[in-house]
């Protein structure tokens, strides 16, 4: 973190060619870049680039954070700096991440002015909130337009049929509810290897893991976690475990039923027995579901 100025760190040997190749050589001109948005809030912008086809297949995600106020980050790391540091713990544990390719930021007097993270981005790829809108089927207990009820929570085979076609072929029911228990047993693999290393990314909704389609399978990859971080104290440790899986039972409910979700909630576990602090800790994420959705209603 630099004090005064601008500073930028490259993370990838193939930086200085991407750079020249996307006209990014200096810092005003990464943080002047305005073209392909993705998403923005009040401070963040992500921008999607185009580089070269054979080797960025997946393309390049440019976020930079624009401060509202000297005094907000003041002698403090910028999000993107706590997202790039959470990208190399999370490698090191053995989860699969984006490639970072640099950071930077610029401050004065210890202020952040802005700053920008680069990352690879992962070629077939899609969020598994957009993964499950496009081939699973939620679970009707109430009526929703164009999708046929399915049967606890599994989805309907002309709804999974739905899709583009691939080089394996057209898409088939067969295929997606493979990629369903695929996706089941890797996510609690990778929450539980987190879990297990006193990491946690405390921001885990569906929106910020990324589904890759190939042929041969899928492979899940996680993103967007500057809150992450380590956490010792039992107590911490308890309520992120918590925070973890109440973000990920979010989406979890309206596709699949509780005994679907007590399934996987046992492969997170290890499949040992279910015991008290099982039932305590499912209580808490009920707890933790019901004050966000309180809080997200002003109540």
């Amino acid at each position: 973190m630099v004090f005064h100025g601008n500073e930028m760190i490259t993370m990838d040997p193939r930086w200085g060619e991407l750079a020249k190749l996307l006209g990014f050589e200096r810092y005003s001109a990464i943080i002047g870049y305005v073209e392909n948005p993705v998403s923005q809030t009040s401070i963040t912008r992500v921008h999607r680039l185009e580089a070269d086809k054979n080797e960025w297949r997946g393309g390049i995600f440019l976020k930079k954070i624009i401060a509202d106020g000297w005094y907000r980050y003041f002698l403090r790391p910028a999000k993107v700096y706590l997202e790039a540091k959470n990208y190399r713990r999370m490698d090191e544990i053995g989860i699969p991440v984006p490639k970072v390719l640099a950071i930077g930021e610029r401050r004065f007097l210890g202020g952040l002015i802005d700053a920008f993270l680069l990352t690879a981005g992962v070629e077939d790829a899609m969020t598994l909130e957009e993964y499950a809108e496009r081939y699973w089927n939620k679970v009707e207990h109430r009526d929703v337009p164009g999708r046929r009820k399915g049967r606890r929570g599994i989805p309907a085979p002309e709804e999974m049929a739905r899709g583009e076609v691939h080089s394996a072929g057209v898409e088939d029911g067969g295929r997606v509810a493979a990629e369903m228990e695929e996706i089941f047993e890797q996510l609690a693999g990778i929450v539980r290897k987190m879990h297990d290393a006193n990491f946690f990314h405390i921001d885990l909704q569906w929106r910020n893991i990324l589904v890759q389609r190939r042929p041969e399978g899928v492979k899940l990859f996680l993103i967007d976690c500057p809150r992450g971080g380590r956490r010792w104290f039992w107590l911490r440790r308890r309520n992120g475990i918590m925070h973890d899986l109440a973000g990920l039972d979010k989406l979890a409910s309206l596709y699949f039923t509780p005994r679907t979700r007590l399934n996987w909630y046992k492969k997170y576990v290890g499949g040992r027995g279910f015991d008290r602090q099982d039932r305590a800790m499912l209580w808490r994420v009920r707890w933790e579901i019901e004050h966000r959705r309180q809080r997200r209603d002003g109540r």
